[in-house]
């Protein structure tokens, strides 16, 4: 079995650590780094424009570092507000 590599948690995740986090994340990744949110629920943020996916090519989908930060930090308002 093939052994994933795991991202580094938001709170470490910055230079002064002498890491430097992912620049984005799949949904997977993006959903454990906030605590392990329902697969609903972060449908509803996306749906709510909380966080705006990032499109690579005509399927796959990505979150940004700066939403997943923004999200943990606790602030809800849409982007663009």
């Amino acid at each position: 079995m093939k052994s994933q590599a795991t991202a580094p948690p938001v709170v470490q995740a910055d230079q002064a650590c002498g890491t430097q986090a992912p620049l984005l994340y799949n949904y997977a990744e993006a959903r454990k780094m906030l605590g392990g949110v329902p697969v609903s629920t972060f449908a509803m943020w996306i749906a709510q424009g909380l966080v705006e996916p990032v499109r690579i090519g005509p399927r796959r989908c990505f979150i940004r570092h700066e939403d997943v930060v923004r999200l943990a930090q606790g602030v809800t308002l849409p982007k663009g507000a």
